[in-house]
């Protein structure tokens, strides 16, 4: 029935309520999938048991709620795997983690790609009688650092991941200091769809209750600092992928923006006030003073000479000066503060469909360029960084002449 009763903390407990909720208002431009929940009691022989949570339970009748338009993927649970000898004795217990394979003394007889090796870790959750793991390996090989390159990784990772949606639940997941979960400090409490339209997996957060105990547990560094949630031996694929420059840039806008809308207090007051109505508890974590002030204000005293406005958008071509060129297609270069999560170039007069959107750099965390489309004569381009919700945050703007001398060069 999924009736919660939190850890012993008991059903009243609004810890786990509040952290679906920050998920809820951290979508950006993809689809974070969070649970609703209701108190329930339950009844036997007309006694009654205390107050319960009920919680969304990721199903197929989830995935089919969130994905209505490609609900027929594959779908699986992480878990830990525990090993058991025939006394019924725990032997073993090791963390779930998407390598190829996830531990190669385990089974050591059988091939990298065989299952064996990952079931249990990854339990499938539709389609069980197919019993494929075949796009759980694929992936594997690619966030394996012993088997795909750095280069290759930054290329093709996308492909595979639906990279927004995994770092917006990490976001939340690391900063309300979840450490039972994937990559924090367990292999677990996860779900991973990937649509078959869309060919992506996305993560889904579960089984957030042993949270908002330490306020400094896992605080991200300033950006220049490698940042390991834990063991970086332990979840190789996790620390690879929140310290690629291009992808923990892009985590650390997320962070930014998080700071700014749900993880505050002041968001969550109107939220706050209506649990304070009824039976539950434990709303002191998003109150001012509580886990998600305090961790909140570290986080960005940590980050902000990353963000806007300490750091500003700026064109570097030619030192941000005017120039000449001689074909109608320039490459423009800048530098954008991380909570730009993307750089639109526009050339002024042109129409908006001739509208460029940069590439962030994969050695750099600031850098980003584009190729850009000119008429004869003098063009005005226009780099406007924009936040998720797609208002422009900061801009610069370069004027360039093509096939024309002559004239004064006014910067725009």
């Amino acid at each position: 029935f999924n009736l919660e009763q939190h850890q012993g903390a008991g059903g009243r407990d609004a810890r786990e309520r509040i952290s679906h909720y920050l998920l809820r208002h951290h979508q950006g431009h993809t689809r974070v999938p969070h649970a609703y929940s209701w108190l329930a009691t339950w009844k036997v022989n007309r006694r009654s048991r205390s107050l319960l949570d009920h919680v969304d339970y990721p199903n197929r009748e989830y995935i089919q709620r969130w994905y209505p338009e490609d609900d027929d993927g594959d779908f699986f649970e992480m878990d830990d795997r525990f090993t058991f000898n025939d006394s019924g004795t725990q032997i073993a217990h090791r963390d779930a983690r998407w390598l190829y394979p996830p531990y190669r003394r385990l089974r050591e007889h059988l091939t990298p790609d065989d299952p064996e090796k990952y079931r249990f870790f990854f339990n499938p959750r539709m389609k069980r009688r197919l019993d494929d793991w075949t796009h759980v390996v694929d992936t594997a090989v690619v966030f394996d650092p012993r088997h795909t390159q750095d280069e290759v990784f930054d290329d093709i990772i996308e492909d595979y991941i639906d990279m927004e949606a995994f770092l917006r639940v990490w976001a939340i997941r690391i900063n309300i200091d979840d450490w039972d979960s994937w990559g924090v400090g367990r292999g677990k409490n996860a779900y991973f769809y990937r649509p078959a339209i869309d060919g992506r997996w996305t993560m889904i957060a579960w089984d957030m209750e042993l949270t908002y105990e330490f306020q400094g547990r896992f605080m991200p560094p300033a950006i220049e600092s490698s940042y390991n949630t834990i063991d970086a031996a332990k979840f190789r694929e996790v620390f690879r992928l929140t310290n690629r420059p291009r992808f923990k840039r892009m985590f650390y806008g997320i962070l930014w923006e998080m700071l700014d809308r749900p993880f505050n207090p002041n968001f969550l007051a109107p939220y706050v006030a209506l649990l304070d109505d009824t039976p539950v508890t434990r709303t002191d974590v998003g109150k001012p003073g509580g886990h998600i002030d305090i961790r909140g204000q570290r986080v960005r005293n940590t980050i902000e000479a990353a963000a806007f406005p300490l750091r500003r958008l700026e064109i570097t071509t030619n030192g941000g000066e005017p120039l000449s060129a001689d074909e109608p297609m320039i490459t423009i270069e800048g530098q954008a503060p991380v909570d730009a999560l993307r750089i639109l170039l526009h050339v002024e007069g042109q129409p908006e469909d001739t509208t460029v959107e940069a590439t962030f750099s994969n050695s750099d965390y600031f850098s980003w360029s584009a190729e850009v489309p000119l008429a004869l004569g003098e063009n005005v381009v226009h780099a406007m960084g924009m936040t998720s919700r797609d208002e422009v945050l900061d801009a610069d703007s370069i004027e360039v002449v093509v096939g024309t001398s002559g004239g004064e060069f006014v910067r725009g």
